[in-house]
């Protein structure tokens, strides 16, 4: 999967889950998370995609720290 398709998928991504998948527990979501983070963070891709991989890493780690809440809410 390429960082664009990534971004891509991450603005469609209304809620944590429909991002991640059905994940049940913390450490399910810490390894989806770090999973994609490997795929896009900004110095580890080409110099052509850094500024679309640093919008997609932020955008990640929101919807990260949204599904840490959520699944401490039940």
């Amino acid at each position: 999967m390429t960082v664009k398709e990534i971004y891509e998928k991450l603005l469609k991504a209304k809620r944590p889950f429909e991002f991640f998948g059905a994940v049940t527990t913390e450490e399910e979501l810490k390894k989806e998370f770090r999973r994609y983070a490997k795929l896009i963070h900004p110095d580890m891709v080409p110099e052509k995609d850094k500024y679309i991989a640093g919008e997609s890493f932020g955008i990640l780690d929101k919807l990260y720290e949204t599904g840490l809440d959520e699944l401490a809410q039940g």
